[in-house]
């Protein structure tokens, strides 16, 4: 099967199902605003793979799935400090939880404690 360019794969998209006239996302319709495909999967010759939003909807979408076109611009060094830095961040955030939940459970073991002496006493 033969690979055709990203231009060409949303013309046939376009052809296909024709221009976006909405954002399946948030809803919005209307002339004022800029309607494009965008790719679910990164199955570009699939015309099927396509969803209709809003420019801003498309801009959140590609941000959660990291498909920014100037991502391949990145240096090798800059991507490796940004994946360090992206697990230094889960490791720490899972270590806060695990403190968080420590805490919450020795807080409810004092209560508990206290609960059981108050009734003790009277």
């Amino acid at each position: 099967m033969r690979k055709y360019t990203y231009t060409r794969n949303h013309w046939k998209v376009r052809q296909d199902r024709g221009n976006p006239d909405h954002c399946e996302d948030c809803g919005k319709t209307g002339k004022e605003w800029r309607y494009e495909w965008a790719n679910l999967t990164g199955n570009y010759e699939d015309t099927n793979d396509y969803k209709m939003l809003c420019r801003p909807c498309h801009n959140k979408f590609d941000n959660l799935v990291n498909n920014f076109k100037s991502k391949n611009h990145i240096s090798p060094d800059r991507k490796k400090y940004l994946r360090e830095w992206r697990l230094r961040n889960i490791v720490e955030r899972r270590k806060k939880e695990k403190e968080k939940s420590k805490r919450q459970y020795q807080s409810k073991r004092i209560q508990a404690i206290i609960k059981s002496a108050k009734e003790k006493i009277q």
